[in-house]
């Protein structure tokens, strides 16, 4: 018997009998409740409300929505702009040269793209002075992280202030938003730790991600010293970051073991972006490390700088050929933010994000064929 989707006048129910590949209910039929942009029940498909009218998707698959755990949408305009020569800082300095002229419709095919691949909500990295209206209206569920960078006390100040302001400005207009440092290197230290100290929501910060980082934290010497320096960084090896309480540690390519018990006791969630690793060739991703001290890991894009398109689905292919230990299911629940509550696939109280696939040996194959954000349909 097919999965059915079913439409009832008072909300929504959406009826299915299928499997996930573990993530739900299996081999039993099932209705899901929806008022406005939740999930208010989850029953037994004879005791749902009388349907509608009904849609059928055959062999269809039903998931939590995807969750882009970290991306830069207003470095769309960058793609195919330039390629990386092996200095991690270089790539930095021409993505600062380009990233003051972002551009509107890049930026909104790429959102785009994330929802035709199944994204129902994304960790949008941006900077203090993007416009992002060309992105506002679509029906993405966005958590802006407006980074701030600046390695000297008075740059620093001046960018917080920015930055400030426009997430100031995105949560008058309904979006969630924070600023919050960039990474461990690139904001004076002062400033890196104040923002830590006073947050009072969650943060993303890129951390431990290349070889030349790592060597400025060991040495204060590399590659990335000599560009921090040239643009005005203290001499000398740089003070270590205080962890957030329950951050996003974007990319975590370089962490040690201590770093591991530091994220572990911080409540931390590691976030690891497959196809801009190998586009970089950064050392190994230490998954099984994370995975072994209970830190959850979730997966990114990252940019068009660094990734070669925003299909969510090829990021989730790419993650299982760097990775082929792990089970279809593994890689869905890190693809849906471990499922948001507790491991639960579908429950009460959630936003009805909710993804369809065509049941088949290979579910990461795709394509999307049914998606729902906050209870309406966009695919």
């Amino acid at each position: 018997m097919p999965p059915e989707l079913s439409f009832v006048n008072s909300g929504q129910t959406i009826r299915f009998h299928a499997t996930d590949a573990g993530m739900q209910l299996r081999d039993s039929q099932k209705a899901i409740g929806i008022d406005g942009d939740h999930i208010t029940y989850v029953c037994d498909l004879n005791d749902a409300p009388v349907e509608a009218e009904t849609i059928t998707l055959a062999d269809t698959v039903l998931l939590p929505g995807f969750v882009n755990a970290h991306c830069h949408l207003d470095l769309s305009h960058m793609k195919d702009q330039f390629s990386y020569n092996g200095s991690f800082s270089g790539w930095i300095q021409e993505v600062m040269a380009q990233r003051l002229t972002p551009d509107a419709d890049a930026m909104r095919s790429a959102a785009q793209a994330l929802i035709q691949s199944g994204v129902t909500s994304v960790n949008d990295h941006v900077g203090a002075w993007s416009d992002l209206s060309s992105i506002t209206d679509l029906p993405l569920r966005y958590r802006f992280f407006v980074e701030v960078s600046g390695v000297t006390p008075e740059t620093a100040a001046t960018r917080l202030q920015m930055a400030q302001d426009l997430a100031i400005q995105l949560q008058r207009e309904g979006k969630m938003a924070t600023a919050t440092p960039h990474s461990s290197y690139s904001l004076h230290a002062a400033t890196r730790d104040s923002m830590i100290g006073n947050a009072t929501t969650t943060l993303s910060i890129h951390y431990a991600e290349s070889a030349e980082e790592k060597d400025y934290f060991v040495t204060g010497a590399g590659k990335m010293a000599d560009f921090l320096h040239d643009l005005g960084a203290p001499q000398g090896k740089p003070t270590a970051m205080p962890f957030p309480k329950s951050f996003l540690a974007v990319h975590c390519n370089t962490v040690t073991d201590d770093d591991i018990q530091r994220l572990k006791t911080s409540g931390a969630t590691v976030v690891h972006c497959p196809r801009s690793h190998r586009y970089f060739n950064h050392p190994p991703f230490p998954l099984q490390k994370l995975r072994d001290a209970g830190i959850p890991i979730q997966i990114g894009t990252d940019s068009l700088a660094s990734c070669p398109n925003m299909d969510f689905l090829e990021e989730l292919r790419a993650m299982r050929e760097e990775f082929p230990f792990l089970t279809a299911t593994e890689i869905l629940k890190m693809a849906s933010g471990n499922c948001q509550a507790g491991g639960a696939a579908f429950a009460p109280g959630q936003f009805a994000d909710i993804v369809g696939l065509p049941m088949q040996d290979d579910i990461l194959q795709g394509p999307v064929t049914f998606s729902m954000i906050g209870g309406k349909r966009v695919i």
